[in-house]
């Protein structure tokens, strides 16, 4: 499964569309997709905290970061007929690279995760190994400037992450 955000503005005008990907054995199978005026969402700089129309899709665990350094937070949105309802508890720490024209930072290089997903009204207990990752100060000129995509890849082991 794959959940994303992605965002088109200038000046803070602009259009944000929440997409929800399924996978089965590497192989797309469903696909929705939203779009929202960008007025409507709201993002942290500092955690990872997500709100469409002020109800929180990604919310931060502050209690449990403050007393334990723990990253852990949840994920609950729905497009259609696909729910998903999930923790992810950081089991590495993360990093984060800011430049003029590219930021990215991977909050979670790996983490459990545990919750449900439900499609077509179908509930699947899911639990295994997740990432985070966020990018943002991308334009047009990043791409002319370093190139029209980038690559990159993940390896896991059980003691560390290269990404």
């Amino acid at each position: 499964m794959h959940i994303g955000f992605r965002t088109i503005s200038r000046k803070k005008i602009g259009i944000v569309s929440p997409f929800i990907e399924i996978y089965n054995k590497g192989t797309l199978e469903k696909q929705k997709r939203k779009r929202f005026l960008l007025k409507n969402f709201q993002t942290s700089k500092e955690f990872p905290i997500v709100k469409l129309f002020n109800n929180s899709i990604i919310e931060f665990d502050n209690y449990k970061f403050k007393d334990k350094q723990k990253w852990i937070y949840k994920i609950n949105y729905h497009i259609e007929d696909i729910k998903i309802n999930l923790i992810f508890k950081g089991l590495t720490k993360g990093f984060k690279i800011e430049t003029d024209a590219e930021s990215w930072t991977v909050a979670l290089p790996k983490a459990e995760v545990i919750g449900e997903i439900v499609i077509n009204g179908k509930k699947m207990i899911v639990e295994g190994i997740g990432y985070h990752d966020h990018n943002w100060n991308y334009s047009l000129l990043s791409a002319l400037t370093y190139g029209k995509a980038w690559y990159w890849g993940k390896i896991r082991s059980e003691n560390y992450n290269i990404v």
